[in-house]
């Protein structure tokens, strides 16, 4: 990730397609990891992203404050510095105070609304696919432990839980997923 900060020219992802062009420095061949952006890399990468946003924009360039980066931090960027360049050109461009010191984490506000719209759409999906609280909820402890390389108390952080509340729901769902041995053995018919 931190040689993604230090390549000032990149090259936009359409130019160059059609002609097989894609060097060291081509948006095509600049890989952010599956797991999305690195929190250890976000100040760096927010900061080169804000100078070349304002650059591009002739915007007067702000730097994050430790609010905005935290909400950023905790924003789901699923491997698209795209997407967090977006973000940073909205505050710069058109957030209420742009220019008047740091951004503050009010001027992120959108990134709420589209969490909340995503969330709607998911609970359709799910809905539709006919999947139980119990499906998600494993789903969603089973892909923050990947996400976190099995690393319990980073994946119930991203989950808003405590480790100890993430454990004891991986044990209740084993435990449904098990037969209750004490129960007696069904019948079965002729």
């Amino acid at each position: 990730m931190r040689d993604l900060v230090r390549t000032e020219s990149v090259v936009h992802p359409r130019q160059g397609v059609n002609r097989g062009e894609g060097g060291p420095n081509s948006a095509h061949s600049t890989s952010v990891p599956a797991r999305g952006i690195e929190r250890a890399d976000l100040p760096l990468l927010v900061e080169h992203l804000a100078r070349r946003v304002a650059r591009r924009v002739h915007a007067a360039p702000r730097r994050f404050g430790p609010d905005a980066l935290e909400r950023l931090a905790r924003h789901a960027w699923p491997g698209n510095v795209r997407e967090l360049e977006n973000a940073i050109e909205r505050v710069l461009v058109l957030a209420p105070g742009a220019g008047a010191g740091d951004v503050g984490v009010a001027e992120l506000a959108f990134l709420d609304a589209e969490v909340a719209t995503e969330t709607a759409e998911l609970a359709r999906r799910a809905l539709a696919l006919g999947l139980s609280l119990e499906q998600i909820e494993q789903a969603l402890i089973e892909e923050a432990l990947a996400e976190e390389r099995g690393n319990s108390s980073a994946a119930a952080r991203r989950l808003g839980l405590t480790r100890r509340a993430l454990e004891y729901r991986r044990r209740r769902a084993g435990d449904e997923e098990r037969p209750d041995e004490d129960a007696p053995a069904e019948a079965e018919e002729p």
